[in-house]
């Protein structure tokens, strides 16, 4: 009865998830803002390039893509029409679907917590889909909220395989970050992330090639969905690498190479608590992503699992966080701060905020009883 209960409480708060984050994206959805940006007309002309042609994975259109999205796009389009419903509806649906699959994630993160693991969750969540930085760009018809919902369904999956041990869980993990690797730059590194939550479990034990085959199957099932794009970038040049990278720019000394990274740093920390990104697009022109009262349990989260990193939740989400982090850092330092090409590290920074959150709650608890038992 206790069981029935519980799932019947996730089912419902799942329902008031999707509900808030779909009245959120969607309430003047078509009205605010009334027209395509540049980048939205561009990305319209990349899908409709597609249109009966012979499946491409890359396009040198809008400063060059991978196409997957493109292709939801060009299917929108044939569904909705030629408008700014059918350009934006597949970057909407994927900031639901990515609340919902957060949801989810942090169920299992927090499952052991008992009567908190609900509410734990909820209330991360919550914060999560009202983020600015998350569902402002779901109102855009940008990639990153399609990018975001593969690396949490990978993730999502590479957890749940942690806890049953069923292969098929760790396949779907694999075929996700697969998929993410067709987007953006930090969408090709990510398949690192669950890599490391399987590597978490080799460092525990002597390795042999029983304990070793999981990871070989993670990473077998990723090179296979990859395979398009790595076959097409091992014969020709990303031009968004070379036009954006500093690091690949062999005219830059050594010491100006580290300047720029330097810069970067410094800029992409400001960007949380500072002063953000200047694209009224992306946000707020210079106002910080994040506001002082999230920044200061983000940071105590932080440390908490620094502090904690033998835990496998924390080893993974640090992962995460550096692994999103890390390709604008490369980038030269007038790109940033840019919160489109960080967005992915919204979950980790979430999540960092969720353990403060539940130390709290830990401490409360644990001097209520202190309290009462005196």
């Amino acid at each position: 009865m206790k069981y029935s209960k519980n799932i019947l409480s996730k089912i419902l708060l799942g329902i008031l998830v999707g509900s808030v984050i779909s009245g959120i994206v969607f309430t003047h959805f078509n009205s605010i803002p009334p027209l395509m940006n540049k980048d939205e007309q561009e990305f319209a002309i990349l899908a409709m390039s597609l249109e009966n042609k012979p499946y491409i994975v890359y396009s040198p259109l809008a400063t060059g893509h991978t196409t997957l999205y493109f292709y939801t796009i060009l299917s929108s389009f044939q569904e909705f029409g030629f408008n700014t419903f059918g350009l934006r509806i597949p970057s909407a649906v994927s900031g639901v679907m990515g609340g919902l699959v957060f949801f989810a994630l942090m169920l299992l993160v927090y499952h052991k917590k008992g009567d908190r693991s609900l509410w734990l969750a909820f209330a991360t969540t919550l914060l999560f889909i009202t983020l600015r930085w998350y569902f402002s760009f779901a109102r855009f018809a940008f990639e990153a909220t399609f990018l975001l919902m593969f690396e949490l369904f990978s993730l999502l999956f590479i957890l749940w395989y942690q806890r049953s041990r069923k292969t098929y869980f760790l396949i779907l993990s694999g075929i996700f970050a697969g998929l993410a690797f067709h987007s953006y730059t930090p969408g090709r590194i990510f398949f690192l992330v669950p890599l490391v939550a399987l590597a978490h479990e080799l460092m525990k034990e002597k390795l042999t090639r029983k304990r070793l085959m999981p990871s070989l199957v993670y990473l077998g099932t990723v090179a296979l969905v990859a395979l398009p794009l790595v076959l097409y970038l091992s014969t020709n040049t990303d031009t968004r690498i070379y036009q954006q990278f500093f690091i690949t720019n062999e005219q830059l000394s050594i010491v100006l190479r580290i300047q720029y990274l330097f810069e970067n740093v410094i800029k992409n920390i400001g960007m949380l608590f500072f002063r953000g990104d200047v694209n009224g697009i992306h946000n707020y022109p210079y106002k910080p992503a994040l506001n002082p009262f999230v920044s200061i349990l983000f940071v105590f989260g932080f440390v908490l699992s620094i502090k904690n990193w033998r835990n496998l939740t924390n080893q993974v989400f640090l992962a995460f966080f550096l692994i999103s982090m890390a390709p604008t850092i490369f980038t030269y330092p007038w790109e940033n701060p840019h919160m489109l090409r960080t967005f992915t590290v919204i979950p980790a920074i979430v999540f960092f905020f969720s353990r403060s959150i539940e130390f709290l709650i830990s401490r409360f608890k644990l001097r209520s009883k202190f309290v009462m038992g005196v």
